[in-house]
């Protein structure tokens, strides 16, 4: 039979399986023509589907393993085994060698009785697209056949091209290759499967004796025997829960038998596991000695480990590319090979990679966002006590999400839902509500909903829901599980807020169509939701979809939903660090709510608080101030003076004062807070205590640290009694605690509770806390002395720092401000004095106007100049540090006095003892 004689059987077999088995017979009537010899070779092929359902290759193994093999020195397809290479489930690979033309290859011979008749002429298919693919990383295949033997078993074989070479992970150890050599050397097998990919076959069973390295560093890829065709008519062979492939390389899909979603993403997930042993001779979930139900199970619920975790110096682009490399669903994954491996390149050539991460940025965000400016900073106020700062972010304080301009009622489901936000809306943390558990009247409804199985049984939550509500309207429902999930979404509840959007979806559109206001809703709440998952790309898709559907609902669309791409844009370009087009996209959504409502009112003061956040981000403090103040304003005259959102924009503008060291300032806005703050929220609440916190960086500021230390304690305490060990708030209330205990010079306690913090992350390696922890570790340590310690923990929060928030945040500067310090303790002058002038470059850049700049950033250059023997150079920056602090209203006692003694120390190591006198009886 020629070659488009099978493609002939092959197109007529595939559509015939679409087909009810009673129906066959008259479509191969027609199809066939009379050709009797093309019917039959069909039939055969449906009869052999119809009867055991067994694919390609998918014969256990077990059921034919007591039929003879064929042995050393016996001849198959005019090759003389010579010797036996290895041995797997399906059969050997021996060494051959062929007479005409004459050369040694890797023969694979499958076990006899492997396969039926109709199978044998499957796995010609299969042979046929593995002699297609031609790539110096992919052993030849040179010839295929089937055999028959004395006793009547068939040996189906195929004949490729030996390679000589080691597996991957012992080439890779024994060439010395570093990291990027090793990336390099698995782009190379990258290729080669793509090749494969781009004509139809993928691989399922890549692993590291399946890679064999030649010695010109070549790897070459073997043992396609198990591929599977990517067209319909192969694809639908495979019979459902057959795992094949190596488990410990195996992609979830795979080892939950899932056939119909093994495609070229599995070849991803194993690519991506190949690199992670490469890097760090680890694998990304440890699987070795459980079973298999086990390993379904470890698969199904836990994700691949971190990079950094075994490497910190992996932290970064790389993490974030193997991450998604590894995602347990293969949507999430690269959708090609190709797109894997661009990335990597990307890495290699210092390139942004198109991956987005869980940023770490994006994660700094979310950590300070779930506590809205918890992180509370606290001040420089002594240059000679280098101190880990943990500052309040340029823009981690976030707000939370409006409540919409205008609410969607139906006539059947205004009694249900009016009931019902009534009900939820004391879960809103903008209301600030105290001691109500509504979360728990949100799971009965969703227990009633029956969205609590689907969740729970990690079914998806992207399909519809099976009708278990079928008594209530369908705008009822539609209605109610909008606003649960809305409800979820504000509180974080992100698996139960997923089920309930996307059910409230696909009711709208049943109920509406698409294009109308619930669809358009339930879009853009979806797009907020996959924001907060992380998911970049499906947030942008649902993003996609409301702009196009605002724009064709034309001038007659409400304020809301004009104003809701304006609000996506703004999140969007939030979660993926733009901050230059998320500072535009505030602005225009300021603007856009002002043309629709008055100052005060809720929406524009949401969109307010965002505007003020994205002004943080840019360093544009006194703008972000002055806009929250008109708002605070604003608010008084509309609500009076307890309105939640009042008081977290009060809060907002302390921490800003706290950031630009205007302590007293601070001091002032925060003493007025805590009444009120007390009355709406009571002294368990989140807030009241970030109000705490935020009082305690103030007083330190103002050198009233042990009046800071004692607030601080309370916080503490609190948070243990609230939160628990493992919770955020209690670990950034210890980090406080630890900085305020530092400036009292009680640096062993400090290092205690430090120690307690990184304890308390174990198992959860959160990067944002970590780091955190390591810069107050790190001053902790240097101040007991143990001084390359410390500059070793500097070093790693600075790596992270870069990757995290770059080096325009402040907190990288005050990083860098501590390790200039720490050089000159070392005696590392010339050190000092180039890392202190980065700093005050990069801040001066990024927080232009800002005291920091002055004292300490500028006074710490000074020092450095002198420790590096410029005395002249020393002398003119402190000069100029103490004429400005002397100009500066805001200037404490402290700052004056300290810039005075550092001109002091400089002039008596300077030998000028008359220059030292004068300023010392200043």
């Amino acid at each position: 039979m020629t070659e488009s004689d099978w493609a002939r059987v092959k197109e007529l077999f595939g559509d015939a399986l679409e087909l009810p088995a009673a129906e066959r017979a008259a479509f191969l009537d027609g199809a066939c023509a009379g050709d009797l010899a093309l019917r039959a070779e069909v039939e055969s092929l449906l009869g052999e589907v119809t009867d055991d359902q067994k694919g390609f290759l998918e014969t256990p193994a077990a059921a034919i393993f007591d039929a003879p093999a064929p042995e050393v020195g016996a001849t198959i397809g005019g090759y003389e085994l010579r010797g036996v290479i290895g041995e797997g489930g399906m059969g050997r690979v021996f060494e051959a060698t062929q007479e005409y033309p004459h050369r040694t290859v890797a023969l694979k011979v499958l076990r006899p009785g492997y396969f039926s008749a109709g199978a044998e002429r499957r796995f010609q298919w299969e042979v046929e697209a593995l002699g297609r693919l031609n790539h110096a990383g992919i052993a030849a295949v040179h010839d295929a056949g089937v055999e028959r033997t004395a006793d009547g078993h068939s040996v189906s074989w195929f004949a490729m091209e030996k390679i000589e070479g080691r597996p991957l992970l012992v080439a890779a150890d024994e060439l010395g290759l570093d990291r990027d050599g090793r990336i390099r050397l698995l782009l190379r097998v990258a290729d080669a499967v793509a090749h494969a990919h781009q004509r139809g076959v993928i691989h399922r069973d890549l692993k590291p004796d399946n890679i064999l390295v030649d010695a010109s560093g070549q790897p070459h890829v073997l043992d396609f025997g198990i591929a599977r065709a990517l067209d319909p008519v192969e694809t639908s062979l495979t019979s459902a829960g057959e795992i094949v492939g190596t488990i410990a390389y195996m992609s979830p899909e795979q080892v939950l038998g899932e056939p119909d979603r093994v495609d070229a993403r599995s070849d991803v997930y194993a690519l991506g596991v190949l690199l992670f042993r490469l890097l760090t001779g680890h694998a990304p979930l440890e699987l070795s000695g459980l079973s298999l139900p086990k390993v379904a199970l470890r698969l199904s619920r836990e994700d691949a480990a971190r990079l950094s975790r075994f490497d910190r110096s992996l932290r970064g682009d790389i993490e974030t590319v193997l991450a998604k490399a590894l995602e347990r669903d293969a949507d999430r994954r690269y959708a090609s090979v190709d797109a894997f491996a661009s990335d990597l390149r990307r890495f290699l050539d210092r390139e942004p990679i198109s991956a987005r991460p869980p940023t770490a940025w994006y994660q700094a965000s979310k950590f300070a966002e779930r506590h809205r400016g918890l992180v509370a900073g606290f001040g420089l106020g002594l240059v000679g006590l280098v101190l880990a700062v943990v500052g309040t972010s340029v823009g981690l304080v976030r707000s939370q999400r409006a409540e919409r301009a205008a609410v969607i009622e139906r006539d059947r489901a205004r009694d249900a839902n009016q009931f019902l936000e009534r009900v939820l809306a004391s879960a809103d943390p903008e209301l600030g509500s105290r001691g109500v558990r509504v979360v728990d009247l949100l799971h009965q409804a969703s227990l009633e909903l029956g969205v609590t199985e689907r969740v729970r049984s990690g079914q998806s939550t992207d399909v519809e829901m099976p009708a278990g509500s079928a008594r209530l309207d369908l705008e009822v429902l539609a209605g109610l599980h909008g606003t649960i999930g809305e409800t979820y979404l504000r509180l974080g509840v992100l698996d139960y807020a997923r089920a309930h959007l996307a059910e409230a979806r696909r009711a709208f559109l049943e109920s509406d169509g698409p294009g109308s206001e619930g669809a358009i809703e339930s879009a853009a709440s979806l797009a907020e939701l996959w924001l907060q998952m992380e998911d970049i790309d499906r947030a942008e898709a649902f993003r996609r979809e409301v702009g196009e559907s605002v724009e064709a609902f034309g001038a007659e669309a409400p304020p809301w939903m004009q104003m809701r791409p304006l609000e996506l844009d703004v999140l969007f370009y939030d979660a993926t660090s733009d901050r230059e087009n998320a500072l535009a996209a505030a602005r225009r959504c300021f603007e856009g709510w002002l043309r629709f409502l008055s100052p005060g009112e809720d929406s524009v003061e949401v969109a307010r608080s965002r505007l003020a956040n994205a002004l943080m981000e840019s360093g544009e403090y006194p703008a972000a101030d002055e806009l929250l103040r008109e708002g605070i304003a604003a608010m008084k005259a509309l609500d009076g003076d307890d309105h939640p959102r009042l008081l977290t924009q009060e809060l907002t503008r302390a921490q800003i004062a706290n950031t630009r060291t205007e302590w007293g300032k601070a001091l002032e806005i925060v003493e007025r807070l805590m009444p009120r703050a007390l009355f709406v929220w009571g002294s368990d609440h989140a807030d009241t205590l970030v109000i705490k916190a935020t009082y305690a960086s103030a007083l330190s500021g103002l050198d009233r640290h042990a009046e800071a230390i004692d607030v601080l304690e309370d916080v503490l305490a609190t948070s243990l009694r609230v939160f628990g060990d493992g919770h955020e708030n209690t670990f950034v209330a210890r980090n406080n605690l630890s900085v305020a205990l530092m400036y009292e010079k009680r640096f062993e306690r400090a290092e205690e509770i430090l120690r307690e913090s990184l304890e308390s992350l174990d198992g959860e390696r959160d990067p944002v806390r970590v780091l955190l922890c390591e810069i107050s570790l790190a001053a902790a340590l240097e101040n007991l002395g143990r001084l390359e310690e410390s500059l070793a923990t500097y070093e790693s929060a600075k790596s992270g720092l870069m990757e995290l928030a770059g080096e325009g945040h402040p907190q990288t500067h005050v990083t860098l401000n501590n390790m200039a310090m720490l050089f000159i303790k070392l005696g590392r002058g010339e050190e000092a004095v180039e890392t202190a002038r980065r700093v005050l470059a990069l801040s001066e850049e990024h927080q232009p106007g800002s005291r920091v700049n002055v004292f300490p950033f500028r006074s710490n250059l000074g020092r450095a100049l002198q420790a590096a023997g410029d005395f002249e150079g020393a002398e003119e920056v402190l000069l100029e540090v103490e004429r400005r602090l002397g100009e500066d209203g805001a200037a404490t006692p402290t700052e004056i006095a300290r810039v005075r003694e550092l001109l002091v120390d400089l002039y008596v190591a300077w030998e000028k003892p008359e220059k030292a006198e004068a300023w010392g009886a200043k």
